[in-house]
């Protein structure tokens, strides 16, 4: 009979997946607690200890750098390192002897008993010097101290530097969110705000209302969520509270049709149908099968019958779909930098090179699907990132080479006065250490001949 796998086995199981395969943490970790039983304290420390070791990867890996003088690890143990010292320096709730004696544990336990002592050794003397660490000198040297102490790559540093100015990057990349809530929003077609919220206090489901949309419900304990009732049937979706603006900006109405162009997993896509009534009619498309489906599934669902769903590449000019839309709505595919306090290890997924090739995706899938836009008709165009390059840049090559296009003001579509402030351009830039929600850029545009 297979042994119970330990909360910290566990940890180290998704940061070998996340390391050597590449998987995605947030899909890592739901996979892993999903196929294992575990208490509610113990799925805890298993999310704490991943999402943790992977948001001062950078900074741990320094740490080790003092001590190994080759710094020839191979991956297994390094990921076991990085567990221990990730508890040794920031857990605070767990003894770093327990730390220290769980990670030679284990060594053992995946079979690499002979550098037991090693591991052993290096976490004791981490252990008895952690206090006289030296990192990088802000002052000297203030890209690599801002790339170690908040474990984010050079390039990047530098980048978000060059954009922003050094004081604004450091308070980026130092932000936490300190109390961490799942957003979802319920399904109005189906169920009212009062309803919904009866629903919520009869689970003893504990809510705090969204800041920028009044649909937003964020809650701890998303599981029990999706494990309810309430959840099959439709009457509710997980979804960001900035995802949720950026189908309010683009305004659908009763009558139109609307092309959701990179639209998996369908959340866009499944709020202008509430919006609209119903009564809009939604091209969701997306360039894979699986996405496709996925977002078909949705809708199934959520019982939302005014969203089709398509196979489409949006680079590929589709001449069915000229001139045909009210609106189209891209979501483009993007470096997702806006939401890296929900997936760290997006820090470590992009190089500038690769941003450069987003870009051109980027500025591709407008110059393309701008064509499917009605006169009079309007463009949303959304990333969840905050790199201009990605975002101003890409609208304003865009606008150099379509001058039958135009900014449109999004002001009247924001509720508050604190996001209205952040318009002045014409687009909104939301930065997680300002607003507190998801990093997303969204711009409305409109084509005026």
């Amino acid at each position: 009979m297979e042994k119970l796998r330990t909360p910290r086995r566990t940890a180290y199981e998704i940061l070998k997946k996340i390391g050597e395969q590449g998987s995605f943490s947030n899909l890592a970790i739901k996979d892993e607690l999903n196929n294992n039983h575990f208490r509610d304290i113990d799925r805890n420390l298993i999310t704490d200890m991943v999402y943790g070791t992977l948001e001062n990867q950078i900074r741990i890996d320094w740490v080790i750098q003092q001590y190994v003088k080759n710094n020839k690890i191979a991956n297994a143990i390094r990921f076991i390192l990085r567990l221990g010292i990730y508890q040794i320096l920031f857990l605070d709730k767990v003894p770093d002897s327990a730390a220290c004696n769980e990670a030679v544990k284990l060594t053992k336990e995946i079979g690499k008993e002979k550098v037991s002592g090693f591991v052993n050794g290096l976490l004791r003397n981490i252990i008895r010097n952690k206090n006289i660490i030296q990192y990088p000198d802000k002052e000297t040297d203030p890209i690599l101290y801002l790339s170690i102490m908040y474990s984010y790559p050079e390039w990047l540093v530098c980048e978000w530097i060059n954009e922003y100015g050094f004081d604004f990057t450091e308070e980026m990349v130092a932000y936490k969110k300190i109390e961490y809530r799942t957003s979802i929003r319920p399904n109005l077609l189906k169920i009212t705000q009062e309803e919904w919220e009866a629903l919520l206090h009869d689970r003893n489901i504990d809510y705090k209302r969204g800041k920028w949309v009044q649909n937003a419900y964020y809650i701890n304990h998303i599981n029990k969520i999706i494990k309810d009732p309430i959840y099959a049937h439709g009457l509710c979706s997980i979804q960001s509270e900035s995802s949720m603006l950026v189908a309010k900006i683009l305004d659908p109405k009763p009558g139109q049709l609307i092309l959701d162009a990179c639209s998996a997993p369908g959340g866009k896509a499944a709020y202008m149908a509430e919006i609209a009534l119903e009564r809009a009619s939604i091209y969701a498309c997306d360039i894979y099968t699986h996405r496709v489906d996925l977002i078909q599934k949705n809708m199934n669902r959520l019982d939302i019958t005014s969203v089709k769903t398509y196979i489409e590449n949006a680079q590929i000019r589709n001449p069915d779909f000229i001139n045909t839309f009210d609106s189209v709505l891209l979501d483009v595919p993007c470096s997702g930098y806006g939401v890296v306090n929900k997936k760290p290890d997006i820090k470590y997924k992009k190089t500038i090179n690769e941003i450069i090739d987003l870009s051109m995706v980027q500025k591709n899938i407008l110059a393309v699907c701008s064509q499917y836009v009605k006169l009079g008709g309007t463009l949303v165009y959304s990333t969840c990132t905050i790199m201009k390059k990605e975002n101003e840049e890409v609208i304003n090559h865009f606008l150099q080479n379509n001058t039958n296009f135009m900014i449109d003001d999004i002001e009247k579509y924001i509720a508050t006065t604190f996001l209205k402030n952040r318009c002045l351009n014409g687009y909104i830039q939301i930065i997680p250490h300002l607003d507190g929600i998801d990093g997303f850029f969204i711009c409305k545009l409109k084509r005026i001949a």
